[in-house]
């Protein structure tokens, strides 16, 4: 017996549809909140995955389905897409001349840093050390990269 309408799905493959999209749902609330602001999502849902993460089991199991069923409303192709190429934000590009120069001193290349100094007469000399030491004590206590921020910053503001 075959179905006449072109759209007629079995439910056996609603279910595997349904599923599917469970399934997405667990990814996205396993995503970090920055890359879920990547998604092309409604702020409503992305606001209720945002709520998932801090539910118990059962309650989260309720709350996937839930959150599935109001992606009946959302574009689930571009949502996957999106999941699966990743993000394309600034990071994903490459690092310019400052973060290069900023690698370099940090791994304690002094010919590097001298030739700079060399170049440009009239720089502050010792803050610039002061912010290559930082950075370097920063990578050494594997610390979140602030002081190697300020050095790429203080290295883009000279050039």
């Amino acid at each position: 017996m075959e179905p006449e309408d072109e759209e007629y799905k079995s439910r056996s493959q609603q279910k595997r549809d349904y599923e599917e999209v469970k399934d997405l749902v667990s990814q996205l609330i396993d995503l970090p909140a920055q890359k879920l602001k990547l998604i092309p999502l409604a702020d409503s849902v992305r606001a209720d995955i945002r709520e998932a993460g801090k539910m118990s089991k059962s309650a989260l199991n309720r709350q996937i389905r839930f959150i599935a069923s109001r992606l009946d409303d959302e574009d689930v192709a571009a949502i996957r897409t999106a999941l699966v190429e990743g993000p394309k934000a600034p990071e994903a590009k490459a690092p310019d001349e400052a973060q290069l120069l900023g690698e370099a001193l940090v791994a304690g290349d002094n010919d590097v840093l001298s030739d700079f100094i060399e170049k440009r007469p009239g720089i502050d000399v010792q803050r610039l050390r002061q912010l290559v030491r930082n950075a370097k004590k920063e990578r050494k206590n594997a610390k979140d990269g602030k002081a190697f921020d300020a050095l790429t910053a203080h290295l883009k503001a000279i050039e």
